[in-house]
């Protein structure tokens, strides 16, 4: 079980290997368009932890990825697209914006964490710290 990341926006299951992932759909309205929590599959080797999140119709351009005070925070713009000389006559899929965030360990090293987007899914990926050695700490009397 996996301790390394963990869902900062509430409402989560557990995955198979322990880390928890919250479930797709729309989880607010703002100004008027669905915000939609993508779903995510976090993995860890010994080296890194992995996030990949699913997020169809996102313009690469809208893309943000930002960290703040351990929490890592994705967000994007899902834009609709519709072939040329087509009319619509149904929808399954809604518009919308995409907001999720992480709250990372302090294993994970925040300045070591890449990003790439590819065929409506995002990879992150974050490198572990290496651990602190051990040491003796002297204590000062008086």
């Amino acid at each position: 079980m996996t301790d390394q990341v963990q869902p900062a926006n509430g409402g989560s299951t557990t995955a198979g290997n322990g880390a928890e992932a919250s479930k797709s759909g729309a989880v607010a309205q703002a100004g008027g368009s669905a915000v939609f929590a993508p779903p995510a599959d976090i993995y860890e080797t010994r080296d890194d932890v992995q996030l990949y999140l699913d997020m169809p119709g996102t313009d690469p351009a809208t893309l943000d990825v930002t960290l703040d005070r351990r929490i890592l925070a994705v967000s994007a713009r899902s834009t609709p697209w519709q072939p040329q000389g087509y009319v619509l006559i149904a929808a399954e899929y809604q518009e919308g914006n995409y907001a999720r965030s992480f709250m990372l360990s302090d294993n994970l090293d925040g300045d070591k964490i890449e990003a790439n987007f590819r065929d409506g899914v995002l990879k992150l990926r974050v490198l572990k710290s290496a651990p602190s050695p051990a040491k003796k700490i002297p204590v000062n009397a008086g």
